[in-house]
């Protein structure tokens, strides 16, 4: 049966950017577990690849756990800073500890913002590559399947150089 494109987003999207499982998917959209895992494994070691997009969000992370994390992190540093302003501890203890949860913080904030800036290349390169793909297929198609033969793999050959940035 065909599906049309909007599904077919639809479904990534859940299992890229929101980490959704293949069976919960198939729960909410009335899919079969089957196409599900075929429409994924037909990108598989594409530019298109769902679990190459989902990993590189940020080590297997979907951008919504990165949320909840930086937003867990935000939570322990104004709890634990106002229960440092109620206890009667030494001003050098409580200066170590903000220090340890400046620091702990600024970590955070760096890895998400290294993941978010490889993110933002992959997704570049990726629409470029389509783009280019599709101009080819529509204004070119004499030349297209040489040179979509030699995108695919320049695309993956990108995708590698931006992880290892």
């Amino acid at each position: 049966m065909a599906y049309d494109l909007a599904r077919l987003k639809a479904v990534k999207d859940a299992y890229v950017n929101k980490g959704q499982s293949i069976a919960a998917i198939a729960r909410n959209t009335g899919l079969s577990e089957g196409t599900i895992r075929r429409w994924r494994k037909k990108d598989k070691g594409t530019l298109q690849d769902w679990d190459q997009k989902q990993g590189s969000i940020s080590q297997g992370l979907p951008q919504t756990t990165i949320d909840e994390i930086l937003a867990t992190m935000i939570s322990v540093q104004n709890t634990t800073l106002k229960d440092l302003e109620k206890t009667e501890k030494d001003p050098i203890e409580k200066a170590r500890a903000i220090t340890s949860l400046s620091d702990a913080f600024t970590k955070c904030m760096s890895i998400a913002r290294k993941q978010e800036e490889k993110q933002l290349r992959l997704s570049a390169v990726g629409y470029v590559l389509e783009e280019f793909a599709a101009y080819l297929i529509q204004h070119h198609p004499d030349v297209a399947p040489t040179y979509l033969n030699i995108l695919e793999p320049f695309g993956v050959a990108m995708s590698e150089k931006v992880e290892r940035v």
